[in-house]
């Protein structure tokens, strides 16, 4: 397969994103539930075409937390191949069978992101965390991240960047709770990256030592 193969397959799965898009917005206003339900269902036929096979991809449920505790709703699951069959259709997912969690929206506004970056941070505590190695504090449990059609800003590029540089400052207090995806379909996407960094004091003194986290950085691509 060439890389131009790749892209062309990318091209019309982004065609086929708008479009869904473009039918799904005429039925907000006659019908928001039902819109709401489609781009979900939309999305969840993009996971399902591009993972592999053997992971499941749901739409609606909440995840469990070992201590019986459930987080918010969540619209896409992807839930590990080795998922019990029998609970998939329960809507409580257990931590531990789940590999990512993602928030659809059909028109991304400013009022979505807060609160995308707060249940980030539930979800966070839900999974659970692990200590001991740099690798263990930032790599989280179950990957989170947001899915758009679409957006309401006429320059949406720097102007949803700026506000999750804004929402990383004033949310976020460890790097492991940061998002780790951000998708808007007509926009761009932007990815968490984590790093490690020895502080300047210990680069003076001595050259072993361990590593300090940094805060995750998003980086943007259209």
């Amino acid at each position: 397969m060439s890389p131009n193969d790749v892209v062309e397959f990318v091209k019309r799965e982004t065609a086929k994103i708008a479009d869904e898009y473009n039918r799904t917005r005429q039925r907000v206003t006659e019908d928001p539930g039902t819109a709401g339900d489609q781009t979900e269902e939309n999305w969840a036929g993009v996971l399902r075409r591009w993972l592999p096979s053997y992971y499941k991809v749901v739409t609606k449920g909440r995840i469990l937390s070992i201590g019986g505790i459930a987080g918010p709703q969540l619209d896409v699951v992807v839930l590990s191949p080795a998922y019990p069959e029998a609970l998939v259709e329960s809507k409580l997912y257990p931590a531990g069978g789940v590999i990512a969690a993602f928030e659809c929206k059909t028109t991304l506004r400013s009022c979505h992101l807060k609160k995308f970056f707060e249940n980030c941070i539930e979800i966070r505590k839900l999974s659970g965390s692990k200590t001991g190695t740099p690798v263990k504090e930032l790599r989280p449990n179950i990957f989170y991240g947001l899915l758009a059609h679409s957006n309401e800003w006429t320059a949406p590029y720097m102007t949803i960047e700026n506000a999750i540089n804004a929402l990383d400052k004033e949310v976020v207090t460890r790097p492991i709770d940061m998002p780790d995806f951000f998708c808007v379909a007509d926009a761009g996407t932007c990815a968490s990256l984590t790093s490690t960094s020895r502080p300047s004091w210990l680069r003076l003194t001595s050259t072993i030592g361990s590593c300090m986290p940094r805060r995750r950085r998003w980086r943007t691509r259209k």
